[in-house]
């Protein structure tokens, strides 16, 4: 899950954009993509009110009318929160692949303080699991979907998306509690480095 921004960065070719979602999605691409990026492609991201409203419509008012591709990095949650921004691409030409982080919850919150201090009831009130299968809700939008579960599989996706015109779906299947294991390993690692 924390390296899908940089396989997208290394995915983008020269005039592309990478639009990425807040929460995880800005954390990884800050934590694992390097500032020196040998191309000349556009990054945007936007924090609503809530952090998480807003950033569909955010990512189709960037790629509307424009000849270049677009991706958008976002998690489920925010997918979810702005799913109706959608509607638009029934009335305007967008050019748009959507890659939605779909660990089935807001992934960012097991890597919290929280966590320890609401046991019983985390999951009910802060990961809030929504069960979604996002194949249903890109044939209501009648948009391509594509499904991955590993990062082969992702980068074959986005080579399929590059000569498809829409909005297409990516639907990135991860673990919240795998990838909570990978940032504290992650971390741990930095620390005894830090150490020597």
């Amino acid at each position: 899950e924390s390296l899908i921004p940089l396989i997208c960065i290394n995915h983008l070719k020269n005039k592309e954009t990478l639009i990425v979602g807040s929460s995880m999605p800005i954390r990884d691409l800050d934590r694992f993509v390097s500032n020196s990026i040998n191309k000349e492609i556009t990054l945007y991201s936007n924090r609503g009110v809530s952090g998480i409203d807003g950033v569909i419509s955010t990512a189709l008012g960037i790629t509307l009318n424009s000849k270049y591709n677009h991706f958008l990095v976002i998690g489920d949650l925010s997918f979810l929160h702005d799913i109706n921004g959608l509607m638009l691409a029934q009335r305007y030409h967008f050019n748009l692949t959507i890659i939605v982080v779909n660990n089935n919850g807001g992934g960012i919150f097991s890597l919290l303080p929280i966590k320890k201090k609401v046991k019983n009831k985390f999951e009910e009130f802060w990961t809030t699991p929504h069960g979604l299968d996002f194949k249903y809700l890109a044939k209501l939008y009648d948009m391509k979907y594509f499904k991955a579960t590993s990062i082969p599989t992702l980068t074959t996706r986005l080579n399929n998306c590059n000569n498809i015109k829409g909005i297409k779906i990516i639907d990135f299947k991860t673990n919240i509690k795998a990838n909570e294991k990978y940032y504290k390993k992650l971390q741990s690692n930095i620390n005894n480095f830090f150490k020597k």
